[in-house]
């Protein structure tokens, strides 16, 4: 009989790699010889070399080459089932667990992590209009107006002197009886002078859409020191929207699966909210995050919305004003003389400041629906947004592994439309062989191999 061999041909032992060429010659069979594992008797110069054999229409490795005689070698031989079944194996169709096919999707936790993160921030002003210096915010009630004013510092520290002498100075410019009626007026109309201050506030922001107006008190205009009347900025817009985009640092593009988690988290700083967590997952494919704020000028009442891809992320809540106890504003009936009296003395002095610091432990944040840090104590931190994205990298990068253990791909796939690495599960071969060249197939397909 005839045979073909090689020798020099090399493959893996779990590939269906198959040589091209070879050397034809005649060959004695061996008594004994099993279709399984041959063994031939021959005469070639080159026998030693043998490493690889083909006859019966199957391919063979060498198991053992033995010189037995000055011109005969026995070269034993142990069939490739894989090249020997490659057609057959080709035409398999079997649920694919892994492959050599690109996949950016699907998670492989195969894959080790390492335990020391990695850390990509990227940031960006939270509000254009955040201003250190903040702005004071008053509001009146006075004759034919009631409006809402930003004063600034100098002006809110006269005001109350200035209130406590209004008397003085409007009765000194009337007749007795004159000043006593007007002084009725407004009593009976408008309560008393520090009643008609509704509210004064500092805010950690700057307003800019204004109007300039004198300050009028219940019935009195106000003036300074040296009789020029005390003006104010009536603020002509409350609510003031801001929409900020911040890029998201991924470290990886796209959708790969490990921009998810536990490959992957993400957290925010949100200026006078504090901290919050997002899913990586959610965002996964998502280039950035917008954080929508809403501030309440009047009250310094801050909403904050985030969302990407017109999906929302989460809603805040905090509370950035701090009310400062001047005139009725703020202050309980009570306590009322107290707090004129103590407010006047402080602001008369200029210490504006320390009633700011003062007031500071009594605000308290709005209900938000992730955590929050609230009152204008916040105006000290960062006012930056910040994303950061936290990575454990595994070891290995899924490009590494790919032509050694393939990547995820679960799903049901014609062998032969693949190359390189496949593990399926649960396949099995149709062949017109003996069973156990079956079983030997289905073990290496559902093992993994190299289908080449």
């Amino acid at each position: 009989m005839t045979i073909k061999y090689w020798t020099s041909f090399s493959k893996r032992k779990n590939s269906t790699k198959t040589p091209t060429g070879g050397t034809q010659i005649d060959v004695n069979l061996k008594a004994g010889t099993s279709l399984e594992a041959p063994v031939f008797i021959l005469s070639a110069a080159d026998a030693f070399n043998i490493v690889y054999v083909q006859a019966f229409g199957h391919y063979y490795f060498v198991s053992d080459v033995k010189h037995i005689s000055n011109d005969l070698t026995e070269v034993s031989c142990s069939q490739d089932v894989l090249a020997t079944y490659k057609s057959a194996i080709g035409a398999t169709s079997a649920y694919i667990l892994y492959d050599e096919s690109t996949n950016i999707e699907i998670p492989d936790d195969r894959l080790a992590l390492e335990t020391t993160p990695q850390l990509n921030t990227l940031s960006a002003a939270f509000r254009s209009d955040y201003s250190s210096a903040g702005s004071y915010i008053i509001s009146i009630t006075g004759t034919n107006k009631v409006g809402t004013y930003v004063v600034p510092e100098s002006t809110l520290a006269r005001l109350m002197p200035d209130i406590t002498t209004v008397y003085d100075s409007f009765i000194g410019s009337q007749d007795p009886f004159g000043a006593i009626v007007a002084g009725g007026k407004q009593l009976v109309g408008s309560g008393s002078l520090s009643e008609n201050i509704r509210d004064v506030r500092w805010i950690p922001f700057s307003i800019s859409n204004t109007s300039s107006e004198p300050l009028r008190v219940g019935m009195y205009d106000i003036y300074s020191e040296s009789g020029v009347p005390l003006g104010g900025l009536r603020i002509n817009q409350r609510i003031v929207v801001k929409d900020v985009p911040v890029s998201i640092p991924w470290k990886w593009t796209g959708l790969d699966w490990r921009n998810s988690d536990p490959y992957t988290q993400i957290s925010v700083y949100i200026p006078f909210i504090g901290n919050v967590s997002y899913p990586a997952s959610v965002l996964k494919g998502r280039t950035s995050i917008n954080f929508q704020s809403s501030l309440d000028v009047f009250t310094g009442e801050l909403t904050v919305r985030t969302y990407s891809g017109g999906v929302t992320l989460g809603t805040y809540g905090a509370q950035t004003g701090v009310q400062i106890p001047l005139g009725y504003s703020g202050v309980g009936a009570g306590n009322l003389v107290n707090g004129v009296i103590g407010a006047a003395a402080s602001i008369a002095t200029g210490s504006t400041a320390g009633l700011v610091t003062a007031a500071l432990n009594a605000c308290k944040p709005l209900s938000q629906s992730v955590g929050g840090i609230g009152s204008a104590s916040a105006s000290g931190l960062d006012q930056n947004i910040q994303i950061s994205v936290i990575t454990h990298e595994p070891v290995e990068t899924p490009s590494g592994v790919s032509s050694v253990m393939g990547t995820p791909s679960y799903e049901v796939k014609t062998i032969s439309s693949l190359s390189g690495y496949v593990q399926c599960m649960d396949a099995s071969v149709s062949i017109s062989g003996p069973d156990a060249d079956r079983d030997e197939i289905n073990g290496y397909l559902n093992g993994g191999f190299f289908y080449e």
